[in-house]
């Protein structure tokens, strides 16, 4: 009995853990769709498909804590390819601030937290990659 239990337990948890770890990302966008495009006149090429991201501030080595840091990136990153995969937008804006700690990174900082950020938000082959920024 206490064999069953335990590996009932187990798979329980795994279950749970893959669940809210991989599916619940494209669980939760199912019901999401593209607005229909009201004129008829209108074909597939006139027009684009656009994903808008809006500050993701991305924690820097100062103010984050690592554990903070890898579970933010890690469900920043599963939310951005699960909604690029699940859309097939023709391009993503990211637009506002995308790191947290950017204005006071040193150079090999701020070469290290762009890598980071081209890493989390990959596009697939033919979808444009935009960052928006403001430059004083």
């Amino acid at each position: 009995f206490n064999r069953f239990l335990f590996f009932y337990l187990i798979l329980l948890f795994l279950s749970a853990f893959t669940f809210n770890e991989y599916f619940i990302y494209y669980f939760t966008i199912f019901n999401c769709r593209w607005p229909k495009v009201v004129k008829v006149d209108f074909n597939r090429d006139s027009y684009q498909r656009l994903l808008v991201l809006s500050d993701p501030h991305l924690l820097g080595d100062v103010e984050g804590h690592w554990f903070d840091k890898l579970r933010r990136e890690w469900q920043m990153y599963m939310s951005f390819q699960s909604a690029v995969n699940w859309f097939r937008p023709d391009g993503v804006f990211i637009l506002g601030d995308l790191l947290d700690e950017g204005k006071w990174a040193n150079e090999e900082q701020w070469d290290r937290y762009v890598a980071n950020a081209k890493q989390l938000f990959n596009t697939p082959s033919g979808v444009q990659l935009h960052v928006c920024r403001w430059k004083p």
